[in-house]
């Protein structure tokens, strides 16, 4: 069975830089063999988490929010590899990509465990995807790219994934296709 991978990208469609990383995370998706699944966040009505907490306790593991907002979850946890593709915004991912990933809160519980030695909501289901966050910038920023790296850290003890990589792409990177490829082998080599 082919590896299930989806990219969530919130390509403005403006941004010439994100639509060529976009694409050349296609290719090396595709020369892998594995499934794409692109889903455009910009093309999605997605409101913002209301903090209501009803996906934990009314509807379990579904948002109230009748919007598309739903459609991330279910296609995060249907997937072997998520990728997330972000402009990075004062170290952290745009503002679509920051609602997306509050929206995804319905992949958690809301009960408390020790998790590397902090407490951490549990898990709701047995397996979640790995994840691979890309960010891009016009020019490297060590501040940005600092806050960003640890935003993702973060982040991801709270999704449980098996794998996760990191990438950093500025606009002017010689090496930008060999960073790229790298980050994504990372984790596409081991699924």
């Amino acid at each position: 069975m082919k590896t299930i991978i989806t990219l969530f990208q919130s390509d403005n469609h403006s941004d010439s830089f994100l639509s060529k990383i976009a694409k050349e995370i296609n290719t090396i998706i595709e020369s892998n063999d594995c499934t794409l699944n692109t889903i455009d966040l910009n093309k999605l009505t997605i409101k913002p988490c209301q903090g209501c907490f009803q996906c934990w306790t009314k509807t379990p593991g579904s948002c109230i929010l009748n919007d598309d907002g739903n459609i991330i979850t279910k296609a995060y946890m249907n997937s072997d590899i998520v990728i997330f593709l972000s402009r990075i915004r004062f170290g952290g991912y745009d503002s679509l990509m920051k609602c997306a990933f509050d929206r995804m809160i319905p992949t958690i519980l809301p009960f408390f465990c020790q998790h590397q030695e902090e407490t951490h909501h549990k898990k709701r289901y047995e397996t979640y995807p790995s994840i691979i966050s890309i960010g891009l910038l016009k020019d490297h920023d060590e501040k940005q790219e600092t806050i960003f790296k640890e935003l993702l850290n973060r982040n991801t003890l709270n999704f449980y994934p098996p794998k996760t990589s990191q990438v950093i792409i500025a606009e002017h990177d010689q090496d930008l296709s060999n960073k790229l490829s790298t980050g994504l082998q990372e984790i596409m080599g081991e699924v």
